[in-house]
């Protein structure tokens, strides 16, 4: 926690790298690459990915679809 979260209406618990699976690339570098890291340890506490918290929100906000946020979300994990 931080001065600035105090001032927050919300905080997301966010994992850190070494928590998530996540994925980089560098499709335009002079040696294009791609990567795909794995949880090392597991996340502390209620931590989770921010997709998956966000995934949870829209659930609430828009549980039958009806405003348009479902079909982008569409996702089980």
């Amino acid at each position: 926690m931080s001065e600035t979260a105090e001032y927050a209406d919300i905080i997301l618990p966010d994992v850190v790298d070494t928590e998530r699976f996540d994925v980089g690339s560098s499709p335009s570098a002079l040696w294009p690459w791609i990567s795909m890291s794995y949880p090392e340890i597991p996340p502390r506490g209620k931590a989770q990915d921010v997709r998956m918290t966000l995934k949870q929100i829209v659930d609430v906000l828009d549980p039958d679809g009806s405003r348009g946020m479902q079909q982008y979300w569409d996702f089980s994990d």
